[in-house]
C-alpha cells in the first residue's frame, strides 16, 4: 500500500475489494483504531499489525485467513470480523482480553476443541459461528454458553440468562 506514508494521524482505514495480498505499509499509523480489509486475498493476517497498538476494531471477513495468528497483542482491539474465511484455528486468541465480538460466520471451525481458546476471553460478550461446521452440531448453543459465560449473544440471538 503505497502513498500513505505521510498520514500519520489516521484514525479509519478502509481497503475493501482491493485484492490485497499483505497487510503491509501501515505499521506507522500509531492512531489507527479501525482497519478494514475485507474482500480481498489476504491468506493471513500479517505481522505489521502487531504495530497497531491503537487498534480497536478490525474487519477482515472474506479473505483467505485460517488462523488468528498476527492479530495486534496489546492493543485494545474489542471487534473482529474473520467472517467467511477458511478459519481452523483460535490459537492465539487468547492474548487478546479486550476482545467483545468476535465473528466468524462461515468458518471452517469443526469441534469444541478448536472453540476451546475463546474461554479465556473475559470481556467476549458476542460470537458469531453461524454456517461454520461447529454450529451444525446439535448441542451447539448449550456448549458455546457453557463455554464462554460472559456471552449475551450467539449468532443473530440475544441470550436469555434469567
Amino acid at each position: 500500500m503505497q502513498g500513505l506514508e505521510t498520514l500519520t494521524s489516521m484514525q479509519s482505514l478502509w481497503l475493501g475489494k482491493n485484492k490485497i495480498e499483505e497487510i503491509s505499509g501501515i505499521g506507522h499509523f500509531a492512531l489507527l483504531r479501525q482497519l478494514d480489509v475485507q474482500n480481498n486475498r489476504l491468506s493471513a493476517i500479517g505481522a505489521e499489525l502487531v504495530e497497531l497498538t491503537a487498534l480497536e476494531e478490525l474487519y477482515l471477513a472474506c479473505n483467505a485467513i485460517e488462523t488468528v495468528r498476527g492479530l495486534p497483542e496489546g492493543s485494545p482491539l474489542c471487534t473482529v470480523d474473520l467472517s467467511s474465511n477458511p478459519l481452523t484455528s483460535l490459537n492465539g486468541i487468547e492474548s487478546h482480553p479486550t476482545l467483545e465480538e468476535l465473528w466468524m460466520t462461515k468458518s471452517a471451525l469443526s469441534t469444541y476443541d478448536d472453540l476451546e481458546p475463546l474461554r479465556s476471553l473475559p470481556a467476549l460478550t458476542c460470537v458469531y459461528l453461524e454456517h461454520s461446521p461447529v454450529a451444525q452440531r446439535p448441542d451447539y448453543r448449550q456448549r458455546l454458553v457453557a463455554l464462554v459465560p460472559t456471552l449475551e449473544q450467539l449468532d443473530a440471538i440475544m441470550l436469555d440468562r434469567t
